[in-house]
């Protein structure tokens, strides 16, 4: 297999596949070209530019397959880390609780001598980057209680008229400002009937909670005074009324929805411990830069449309986010599916990522689902599923194994998934009870192909292939197998890399400035 390393010819690598003078060969995989400018200038729309080989499909028409009749807005006070759930699913509470017990054990049982849990590796972690004079709010940045927050200046307040201009100016514009704040992938929906009685999350998980107490479960059944929902309703601006009416409003005037993501660091995603078994480390794992990247488009985002005098309004954290993100993703042409769906797949940067939404009353004009091969080859690929530890996520390989129904869980219909997409459906349950026994898990990230890096030539030349033929997608995903992609050996190896600045390689998704 030595053909296959990164000097291997373009030449040869398309001899090794046997395309070659095939009808999907050399001719296929390069850039399409230009003979002037007017003809690239045509080529750009509201979308970012992306690879190439990236293909566009029409709005609300993405790669994997959706029935609308059996999509809803999904009720997050069921998903998988509410206790509500826990106590619905019985037999887990006692796996639980005795998974805790042990993941405390373990955590409690480290050294500053455990790999991965070393002086250094801890304070990395620790030491990150924290929002020091402000705190989230649902229309944007607030001042703490000890902060000199000051909000980003109107229009108005700098002598001036709003920002005006066409949706596909507002969205490139909105490109090249969630750029500048951090975000590799940005995408935008109008926020229509379909957004809002399909997409919107109608809960967070406030008010999800359960006890066992005296050998019963008691289950503090979700009721409109202790849960929080989203409405849309005819209000002049985002209004939050959690304290009072347990809902947070969106304005009726609000036209577009915005879905940003910054990169993580892909290495950290590889630093996983395997002693003894268990798959942890103190590393910054996919919360690490990403959630330090989010807090930074969160508040240039928020300032930003203000700014321009204009509104909006976000989520505050993962359990109260207006759109499952992975799903606005896919919507939007953000990213693909993935076999597990704890993540999305992007062409650049694979599950690296970590994505959050916005609603606002500036125009954008909506991008389309993309098609890059990724999600049929993940159905093909499995290797996130060879080596989770939990055994959580559906190791069944090939192109007519998704469902639109998901397996019963312990004799009940699964409330943490949220059917119409046609998937195939991992456990969380079974996950959160690993992540809770192990002292944390993040395998499906760093065991997932498309987390390798591109430095090499032959992982363009793959992603080129898989995005034209599904025919050699079994082939590369035991190649994924056999070169040992995944997690390191010892995390504490990551110290003696060089990486880019934040361990990321932001000239994958560039096309100017280098």
């Amino acid at each position: 297999m030595s053909i296959f390393h990164g000097t291997v010819s373009r030449r040869d690598f398309m001899k090794n596949l046997g395309l070659a003078g095939a009808g999907i060969g050399a001719a296929a995989l390069v850039a399409p070209t230009f003979h002037d400018l007017d003809e690239l200038a045509a080529s750009s729309g509201a979308a970012p530019k992306r690879p190439w080989y990236v293909k566009e499909r029409p709005l609300l028409n993405p790669t994997t397959e959706i029935d609308q009749s059996l999509l809803k807005r999904y009720d997050r006070r069921y998903q998988s880390q509410t206790t509500l759930c826990k106590s619905y699913y019985t037999e887990t509470w006692a796996r639980r609780d005795a998974a805790a017990a042990k993941g405390k054990a373990i955590s409690d049982a480290r050294t500053f001598e455990t790999p991965g849990y070393t002086l250094r590796s801890r304070v990395m972690s620790s030491a990150a980057l924290m929002r020091l004079d402000w705190a989230k709010s649902w229309t944007g940045p607030k001042a703490t209680t000890t902060g000199t927050y000051s909000p980003s200046k109107t229009p108005s307040d700098l002598g001036t008229t709003k920002w005006t201009g066409t949706p596909e100016e507002a969205s490139k514009m909105m490109n090249a400002a969630l750029r500048y704040y951090g975000a590799s992938h940005t995408g935008y929906a109008e926020f229509d009937d379909f957004w809002q009685g399909k997409m919107l999350t109608a809960y967070t998980t406030k008010g999800a909670t359960a006890e066992y107490k005296g050998g019963t479960y008691e289950s503090n059944l979700p009721t409109e005074k202790n849960s929080l929902k989203y409405t849309v309703e005819n209000v002049p601006a985002p209004v939050d009324l959690e304290s009072t009416e347990g809902k947070m409003v969106i304005p009726s005037s609000f036209r577009s929805v915005i879905w940003a993501s910054p990169p993580v660091a892909r290495q950290f995603l590889k630093t996983p411990n395997a002693s003894k078994g268990y798959y942890t480390t103190s590393f910054p794992g996919p919360n690490g830069t990403g959630g330090t990247l989010s807090d930074f488009i969160y508040g240039g985002l928020h300032r930003f449309v203000r700014s321009l005098g204009y509104q909006s309004c976000s989520n505050t954290g993962h359990q109260t986010e207006i759109f499952n993100v992975n799903g606005a993703g896919v919507m939007v042409g953000g990213e693909e599916s993935s076999r597990q769906q704890n993540y999305g797949l992007t062409p650049e940067f694979g599950p690296a990522q970590y994505p959050t939404t916005f609603v606002t009353d500036l125009e954008l004009a909506p991008t389309n689902p993309i098609d890059a091969g990724m999600w049929k080859f993940c159905q093909t690929c499995g290797f996130c599923a060879i080596n989770c530890p939990a055994g959580c996520i559906e190791t069944a390989k090939g192109s007519n194994v998704a469902t639109y129904e998901p397996p019963n869980f312990e004799g009940k219909a699964r409330t943490f998934h949220n059917l119409g997409p046609k998937m195939l459906w991992n456990n969380y349950v079974r996950c959160q009870e690993y992540r809770s026994e192990a002292s944390g898990c993040s395998q499906c990230w760093g065991y997932c192909t498309f987390s390798i890096d591109s430095a090499a030539m032959v992982h363009a030349l793959v992603k080129q292939t898989i995005s034209q033929t599904s025919l050699f997608n079994s082939f590369f995903a035991t190649m994924g197998e056999k070169f040992g992609y995944g997690a390191m050996d010892n995390p504490e190896d990551w110290w003696d890399m060089n990486l880019p600045v934040m361990g990321i390689d932001t000239a994958g998704t560039a096309t100017k400035g280098r």
